[in-house]
């Protein structure tokens, strides 16, 4: 008796309605389309970052020409549960040329320099307006923590820039060229001057080798944004086919530390 009752229990906790609206393959990125964070099951995020989460929406009505309409809404609380933003969403009208049902949307919340370290949970509503009253939500939640010498903002964009600038994806062909963006924070100020004495360097690896005997380089801030914040950009020229790593490296020459960040990144023959 109590192996039928568990067995009818498991079959009722499998079901699912068929077609129902649904978020699914979410993840934490650096830029829209950008690389998967290492820590994207569970986020943490120094001050000045921005927090980026990616997810399909899947099983969207399709009108017959390829044509979905939906809402995305978003609420970001504190921990303390109080709402520090909230964004009701407005409806969307999208095409889906590839046809399926099937659509990528992200969400992101930009952390400020100032902002109170802790944890922080985000929920994101989408609305399928071609059904009634069909709609779905996800929760994730991300901690800030206490800036230490490192990378904030990993957004890399596709050169020429247009307005706004067309995000990057981990993966190019050959003739694309990249501007990889991104911030240091956590760094030191000089007493007299009040400002940092940073270097920052690129390294290319490929089967865990450099491919060039020196690192790209760069000692200056390319934008200023505060005093806790430098953001830098490194072009990339994706001259050929490959998997390969870049290595990002902040030394702060003050106190002479150190931090690095490692990116995958493939670049495939176009045929």
């Amino acid at each position: 008796m109590w192996a039928s009752v568990a067995l009818l229990t498991t079959l009722n906790l499998a079901a699912e309605p068929v077609n129902q609206l649904k978020i699914t393959n979410d993840r934490v990125t650096h830029g829209l389309v950008g690389w998967e964070r290492k820590d994207s099951k569970n986020p943490k995020l120094y001050p000045g970052d921005v927090f980026v989460l990616a997810f399909d929406i899947e099983n969207l009505a399709v009108s017959p020409e390829g044509k979905v309409k939906y809402s995305l809404s978003m609420e970001l609380r504190d921990k303390a549960n109080k709402v520090v933003f909230s964004q009701e969403g407005e409806p969307t009208e999208v095409d889906l040329p590839f046809g399926g049902t099937r659509l990528w949307a992200s969400v992101h919340a930009e952390i400020g320099t100032d902002t109170p370290t802790g944890m922080y949970t985000i929920k994101v509503t989408v609305a399928d307006a071609g059904k009634k009253e069909a709609n779905t939500s996800l929760t994730r939640t991300f901690e800030v923590v206490p800036a230490e010498l490192g990378f904030v903002r990993i957004i890399p964009v596709i050169l020429p820039l247009s307005k706004p600038p067309a995000p990057a994806p981990s993966i190019g062909v050959p003739g694309q060229t990249y501007l990889l963006n991104f911030g240091t924070v956590g760094f030191t100020l000089d007493t007299k001057t009040k400002q940092p004495q940073l270097t920052v360097e690129m390294r290319i690896l490929e089967n865990e080798k450099p491919v060039l005997a020196k690192p790209f380089s760069g000692s200056t801030q390319v934008l200023e944004e505060s005093q806790k914040l430098r953001m830098w950009s490194f072009p990339l020229s994706l001259n050929r086919p490959g998997k390969f790593k870049i290595v990002l490296k902040v030394t702060d020459n003050l106190t002479k530390k150190s931090a690095e960040e490692t990116l995958d990144f493939e670049v495939r023959e176009a045929k």
